[in-house]
């Protein structure tokens, strides 16, 4: 069977633009909830420069701000990607996306499994998060951001395997 390695690339394409449409949603959810997290550290702290015995974490040491990193750069690092037009290039620079978008989905799951953690031993059965308190995993903000890291990831090891 002979291909058309100009359609291929094409299809490849497309492939990328939705990948670029997930993290891009990624991105938006992550920041929003970053920008939440640092109006709710203003509101209490007056200033977002303060890092010690502030009544909230400061935005910028929580997993949820270095998370929005990684999806921001995941997603300009997709973007990117759909200006490659070198296969072997793409095909290497897409493998690298799909080591960051594991890391992740790994660096996601972990925060959250520490949070059901933290809330079964908690006393009063609710503990402090990026977004403020919560009594039910469910509630965890890190879930759904790890649930898109996962989805992105699959999607691009699906990408790489050609389905």
């Amino acid at each position: 069977m002979v291909y058309n390695r100009k359609a291929i690339y094409e299809f490849m394409k497309n492939k990328l633009k939705v990948q670029s449409v997930i993290l891009l949603f990624g991105v938006i959810y992550a920041w929003t909830n970053v920008f939440i997290s640092f109006r709710n550290f203003y509101g209490f702290e007056g200033t977002i420069f303060k890092f010690r015995d502030c009544y909230l974490t400061n935005p910028v040491l929580t997993p949820c701000f270095w998370g929005a990193i990684a999806f921001l750069a995941a997603f300009i690092w997709s973007l990117r990607n759909l200006k490659i037009t070198d296969e072997v290039i793409l095909k290497k620079s897409q493998k690298y996306l799909t080591y960051l978008l594991a890391f992740g989905t790994v660096f996601a799951f972990s925060v959250f499994g520490n949070e059901v953690f933290q809330l079964l031993r908690s006393d009063t059965g609710e503990i402090q998060t990026c977004l403020g308190s919560i009594d039910n995993p469910l509630k965890s903000s890190c879930l759904y951001g790890a649930i898109i890291y996962l989805t992105s990831f699959v999607y691009a090891l699906k990408m790489k395997n050609g389905k």
